[in-house]
């Protein structure tokens, strides 16, 4: 079957039709809000100073229009309030979706909680099947505690460090085409291809997601609605990828399972534009910063998260308890298979 938008209708009974976005828009301009530079030497120091001042110096906002009041206050000027930060708790935004915009256009954030009854009962038969498989990794945990980690599985579809067909001889099978002076080629990542887990934990792979199937609807849904052109951006790359292949996370051709999670401050800078992030478990804390803007948000089970993990300096305050997450993303080096696969195109034989 034919990957398309048309494949993830929204018209069915157990999903819900979404509301239009309470829209905030905030003085905030991402490009006066450069990231700060935070490396491999200095990424656990950096964490720990402001991972702690997010949660010393921090104002609960107690409502949608507190929220606002405060992000006029703390952006006035286009620059965020060095130090301080804004909290934006689950109850005041409950069965909502919110969108955040900078003065100028940036996109912020969307967070929604509409079809939070749903996706609670999707994400506990997620973390059923994880606990058959690993139940030793969703014991609960203190993540202050000396030596801790967490664990991530990319159940993704690649297209990095693909080998491009520039020059290659027009009426030859790629597979039978090598390099002068190289006897061996990886023909494997002319194409676009899936990642270790997948192909390693088959089974697996297709459980998860046939289980995330209708969270990814109300994803879909949401971007359409809220993101019209980041949706019809990325829904690129999963339409034409090789016979067909309709991944469930459309419009993301893969996502990332964390386990335990509490990120270190860190920016996505090969991620396309944006991601999605759908925390699971009991837990409390582990709350997501969005450093450039100054906010600390409390997502849930039932939340889902989205913003541009490219653009903004992101990391977890601590936590307690079992804290995963499911991240849906795409690749930048989609773009080269998008504009001519990999440079293949005339060896490709397309039929819809």
């Amino acid at each position: 079957m034919f990957c398309s938008v048309n494949g993830f209708s929204t018209v069915d009974s157990a999903i819900p039709i979404l509301q239009d976005a309470v829209k905030i828009v905030t003085p905030l301009v991402l490009s006066q809000n450069p990231n700060p530079k935070v490396g491999p030497r200095n990424r656990k120091s950096w964490t720990k100073e402001h991972r702690e001042e997010a949660e010393r110096n921090v104002i609960l906002a107690s409502s949608l229009d507190h929220l606002t009041r405060l992000m006029q206050e703390a952006h006035a000027g286009g620059t965020c309030q060095e130090g301080s930060y804004i909290k934006v708790p689950q109850s005041i935004r409950k069965d909502k979706t919110v969108k955040i915009d900078g003065v100028q256009g940036d996109f912020i954030a969307v967070v929604t909680n509409e079809a939070s009854d749903l996706v609670k009962n999707r994400l506990a038969h997620i973390q059923e099947i994880l606990e058959d498989i690993s139940p030793d990794d969703f014991e609960p945990c203190n993540s202050k505690e000396h030596g801790f980690a967490f664990d991530s599985v990319h159940f993704d579809t690649y297209n990095c460090y693909a080998e491009k067909g520039d020059g290659s001889p027009a009426g030859v099978h790629p597979h039978f085409i090598y390099k002068e002076q190289q006897g061996n080629a990886n023909h494997t990542q002319r194409a676009t291809y899936f990642s270790k887990a997948v192909k390693d934990n088959p089974e697996q792979f297709d459980a998860i997601t046939t289980a995330l199937r209708d969270i990814c609807k109300v994803v879909c849904e949401t971007l359409q609605m809220q993101m019209p052109d980041d949706f019809n951006h990325l829904r690129v790359f999963c339409e034409i990828l090789p016979l067909n292949q309709c991944p469930a996370t459309y419009p993301f051709p893969g996502f990332v399972l964390n386990i335990n999670v509490c990120t270190d401050a860190h920016v996505d800078a090969n991620d396309d534009r944006i991601c999605v992030v759908i925390p699971f478990g009991p837990h409390k804390g582990g709350e997501l910063v969005l450093y450039e803007a100054g906010l600390v948000l409390q997502l849930c089970e039932g939340d889902i998260l989205i913003f541009p993990s490219c653009h903004i300096t992101h990391f977890n305050l601590h936590f307690v308890g079992v804290c995963g997450s499911i991240v849906m993303h795409s690749d930048k080096e989609v773009k080269s298979w998008n504009a001519n696969r990999n440079s293949w195109n005339g060896h490709m034989i397309v039929k819809r």
